[in-house]
């Protein structure tokens, strides 16, 4: 599996030929409709990205960008759109077709191709927001979404973590606004023990972001193998986990 940083809660996965994509944020619809300074330009474009499937994991702007989403359905009419329930709402309001939409709550799970997706519980201001586990070719990753932590979210990971583990955990670490600051992400990574935890959620916004070299020490100290990815830098999970056994 490939991975590829699209800064704040943005990936692109990619497994074979397959390619999802999630929580693309590449406007400045938030910097425009709320003041916040965007830092970094998007690594990729709509036409770069190519998604088969594109998850959503609330409906926040930097998560769910209405000016790039229906970019992303006109120009790739086979993509399908994942998502919980105020997600499917709008894109229902942008007039995305019903039979391109995928339900997506807490404990669903779809298969695209090589990936199995799983949606995890998230505590977050937006209610109904997710995490998400991608799995395929033997590897799993845990992406939190934006989330606090609570016990709720200590026993979900629990139990994920009872089936195979977790080769790859990305976490929030912003501390603002419904998320996890770098503490809580620690102590999230002391429960789940992954091969290798990576900060996200920092860096794109200049009123909200964290230097993500405490998170690294902390895990560190820990004992937990930690890195910061590179925005839009494609890595491979299997040499990332190669590089910190070594």
């Amino acid at each position: 599996m490939n991975i590829t940083w699209l800064t704040q809660g943005g990936f692109l996965f990619q497994s074979g030929s397959t390619r999802v994509v999630v929580d693309p944020y590449l406007s400045d619809c938030v910097e425009r409709r709320q003041g916040l300074t965007r830092l970094v330009e998007p690594p990729l474009s709509v036409e770069e990205l190519q998604p088969d499937a594109m998850v959503c994991t609330h409906d926040h702007m930097d998560h769910f960008d209405p000016q790039t989403i229906p970019r992303f359905a006109a120009l790739y009419p086979n993509c399908l759109f994942l998502g919980p329930a105020s997600v499917r709402r709008h894109l229902h309001e942008i007039s995305i077709a019903q039979d391109r939409v995928l339900p997506f709550d807490v404990g669903r799970r779809v298969k695209i191709e090589q990936f199995s997706l799983s949606a995890m519980p998230a505590f977050h201001s937006n209610t109904d927001a997710i995490g998400l586990v991608i799995e395929t070719g033997g590897q799993k990753i845990y992406l939190t979404g934006d989330t606090e932590l609570t016990s709720q979210l200590l026993d979900a990971a629990k139990a994920m973590i009872n089936d195979h583990g977790v080769d790859l955990l990305l976490v929030c670490i912003n501390g603002k606004w419904g998320n996890m600051n770098i503490e809580d992400a620690v102590r999230l990574a002391e429960v789940i023990q992954p091969g290798l935890a990576v900060p996200m959620h920092y860096g794109l916004f200049a009123e909200n972001t964290v230097e993500p070299v405490d998170f690294i020490e902390q895990c560190r100290k820990n004992e937990i193998n930690a890195i910061c990815l590179h925005i839009g830098r494609e890595v491979q999970l299997s040499e990332l986990l190669r590089g910190v056994e070594s």
